[in-house]
């Protein structure tokens, strides 16, 4: 182990600890809430350092920090059953201060009770004309609330609810449906369900989401983590089948490399002809080739396709060496994102990125600074300008960093809260 690095990341844990979050940084309720940059996701990060240094005592942090979110729930309720705003990431934080489900499974089944519950209104009729990407994303939708329940297969009731959303899973990725005189994918995003009124003018016909954290490459790994661990429904092969097609289709290849689009165009998928128009180069865990490529590597390995395999592995690894868009140390768009997705492919392939881990690992360890609020701040684009935000969240801030040094470090055992990122 790195002694400097488990230094750090030990120092965080001690600072946020000591830290009335409240205070100096108040966070609005639904961010409470929310795994994402709220107390879930403190609990799960003190439950993966109690479970790296059980001596150490991180776990009367990790209690403290659930304590204030049962309080919380108290008052506001549970917003969604979502991964990264809902109960299925308050549920796996849980499961990970739990030592192995040895404390909170009153809290754990309350939470997959709910889940069991309510989940019907994710999987309500099929859509007949386009489907809001939090329906099956992994932030917000099926593929990050599935993918926790996959860590109770083995509970009858609770395999249940699992299949029954990926049957609605397979249904939507498998048929086709008629917009504007074509036939698309199920998974079509129509104008009016975009994020945000700005897409809504850019993409006026809807678009297809390419990408790990929004698109299908989500429901890509999900059904391909599914398979490999021996929970298949019917027709889950086709549709990762689909989904691997819809992604080498809409693949574009510069004067280096393989790349994907975020979103392609409604028009560019009716003429079949994917063009370098709202392009934006990211190279991330969220969007672009990296999470891309992991999703569809687990598709080869589900699939049992070695042609497949190897072929992404090369896309992985060109994209590694050529990295673009990124310039923050945190995990949803930084290098931490990259520095886990390698360790990731490693664990999946076996093969060794020992190089590309080291100089990633470089790249996140420059960014700290004692003097910032938790060491690593989040950088963002604002205009043309770059802005430093200081931040504990798992997806934009020093947990999230923290917690993909510390997965380095510990090596190549796998960790519970990679799931919160189909990992």
């Amino acid at each position: 182990m790195s002694i400097d690095t488990l230094a750090i990341i030990k120092k965080i844990g001690k600072k946020i600890a000591r830290t009335d979050l409240e205070k100096e940084f108040p966070l609005n309720e639904f961010e409470t809430l929310t795994l994402h940059s709220g107390l879930p996701g403190l609990v799960l990060f003190y439950g993966e350092l109690q479970q790296a240094f059980p001596e150490e005592g991180w776990d009367e942090t990790g209690n403290k920090f659930l304590t204030r979110l049962v309080s919380a729930i108290k008052q506001q309720g549970i917003p969604s059953l979502s991964m990264f705003s809902g109960a299925a990431g308050m549920g796996l934080a849980a499961v990970c201060l739990s030592e192995n489900f040895k404390y909170y499974n009153h809290f754990i089944s309350n939470v997959n009770e709910m889940i069991k519950e309510q989940l019907f209104s994710y999987i309500g009729d099929e859509p007949t004309h386009g489907i809001h990407m939090q329906v099956y994303d992994v932030i917000e939708g099926l593929s990050g609330i599935l993918n926790y329940l996959l860590l109770f297969r083995e509970d009858e009731g609770i395999r249940s609810a699992l299949e029954s959303g990926l049957n609605y899973l397979v249904t939507l990725i498998t048929r086709q449906i008629h917009v504007k005189g074509t036939n698309v994918p199920g998974w079509y995003v129509p104008s009016e369900y975009q994020f945000s009124a700005m897409e809504s003018q850019i993409y006026p016909n809807g678009n297809f989401n390419t990408s790990m954290s929004h698109g299908v490459a989500g429901p890509l790994a999900l059904l391909s983590r599914c398979c490999l661990q021996g929970v298949v429904v019917k027709g889950q092969k086709r549709a990762i089948e689909t989904l691997i097609d819809f992604l080498n289709w809409s693949k574009q290849r510069d004067e280096k490399r393989i790349f994907w689009k975020g979103q392609i165009d409604f028009l560019e998928y009716q003429m079949k002809c994917v063009n370098d128009e709202h392009s934006i180069r990211r190279d991330a865990w969220c969007y672009g080739p990296p999470g891309i490529c992991y999703g569809m590597a687990l598709g080869a390995k589900a699939l049992n396709n070695h042609v497949l395999l190897h072929e992404v592995e090369g896309v992985f690894m060109d994209a590694i060496h050529d990295i673009r868009g990124i310039f923050s140390p945190t995990f949803c768009h930084g290098y931490a994102g990259l520095y886990q997705m390698v360790q990731a492919m490693e664990q999946l392939t076996g093969k060794s990125y020992l190089r590309e881990r080291d100089r990633l690992k470089q790249n996140i360890v420059s960014y700290y600074n004692e003097s910032n609020p938790y060491g690593f701040n989040n950088v963002e684009t604002e205009g043309p300008d770059l802005i430093e935000r200081a931040s504990t969240g798992l997806l934009t801030g020093a947990t999230g960093t923290c917690l993909a040094l510390l997965s380095g470090e510990l090596g190549s055992e796998k960790q519970l809260w990679q799931n919160a990122f189909l990992l």
